[in-house]
């Protein structure tokens, strides 16, 4: 498109080409450099700019790129407008005689694109109603033979049901506001575990539990829990027991058996050691004879 555009202006194929390839390469330096601390330390970019603008001042990025956004959309949309107006010639070739016939095809296309932006893009969802008609023409193109079509009742062989009340799986899990994310710590979610800590042979669950920003009152905070297979669908907490009880902003959970005595050991990570009582990054490691109890060792892990 860009080149055809050029061409059309005066310049030759050649010209056109290395006039893009230009462009390209004028751009892709300033890209690149901007996406080297993300992908090299795995920071988004929204993130990462804070570090030099400030909280506040890291919108302004986003409001330059939401400005570019809404200029391609505008070029977008005329290049179609553009296009419905070519057709409407060709079907209608009187048309061209009339004052602002361009830009009657191009506003009605605009509205029905910023229709499909505000509503979540359902262009792809009706695209997926036209792969009948792919399918047909890709089997008659092949000369293979389609296959046959599972009627829409059909079951698919497997349901899933939420027992974990009837379990005793009911602890709450939490990770931020409830009915409202600001900050990207609140939409990780946290770790979970299906270990056998007490080599029974069968697989308990560990569940690590986060934390709000502003906190909670003493002793209502949430906390780990360690849930004990009780072998008939059903689990108990011993949590307790196991002296697993710690509050913090919990992320991940990791297993393993550190010092090869036979019996798994946790690693909890935590972000942060000061925000809501967060303890650093702590590591479990069980006794030999576990009875449902551990040894807790905060071994110096950084936050």
């Amino acid at each position: 498109m860009l080149a055809s555009g050029l061409i059309a202006e005066g310049m030759n194929w050649m010209q056109a080409i290395l006039t893009i390839l230009l462009g390209h390469l004028i751009v892709l330096i300033p890209m690149l450099l901007n996406a080297h601390a993300g992908t090299k330390y795995g920071i988004p970019s929204p993130v990462f700019v804070r570090a030099s603008l400030g909280v506040r001042s890291a919108n302004v990025p986003a409001i330059l790129r939401a400005l570019v956004a809404c200029g391609w959309f505008g070029i977008q949309t005329w290049i179609g407008g553009q296009a419905i107006y070519s057709m409407l010639r060709i079907l209608w070739p009187a048309s061209a005689n009339f004052h602002g016939a361009a830009w009657f095809c191009f506003f009605p296309f605009w509205c029905v694109n910023r229709s499909a932006a505000r509503s979540g893009s359902p262009p792809r969802k009706y695209s997926s109603l036209a792969w009948p008609l792919k399918a047909q023409a890709f089997f008659q193109d092949s000369g293979a033979k389609p296959p046959a079509q599972a009627s829409p009742s059909a079951p698919l062989g497997v349901n899933f049901v939420n027992v974990a009340k009837e379990a005793g799986l009911n602890t709450k899990t939490i990770f931020g506001g409830e009915h409202k994310n600001k900050y990207l710590l609140e939409t990780t979610g946290c770790g979970v575990a299906f270990d056998d800590y007490d080599n029974d042979g069968w697989l308990d669950i560990f569940l690590v539990n986060g934390s709000r920003l502003e906190g909670f009152p003493a002793g209502q905070e949430p906390t780990n829990r360690l849930y004990k297979n009780n072998r008939d669908g059903t689990f108990t907490d011993v949590s307790a027991q196991a002296d697993l009880i710690h509050s913090g902003w919990g992320q991940a959970v990791c297993v393993g058996d550190y010092d090869n005595d036979g019996f798994d050991d946790l690693f909890i990570s935590y972000f942060g050691k000061n925000v809501a009582s967060t303890p650093p990054n702590t590591f479990f490691a069980t006794r030999p004879a576990f009875d449902t109890s551990s040894l807790k060792k905060t071994i110096g892990f950084a936050s």
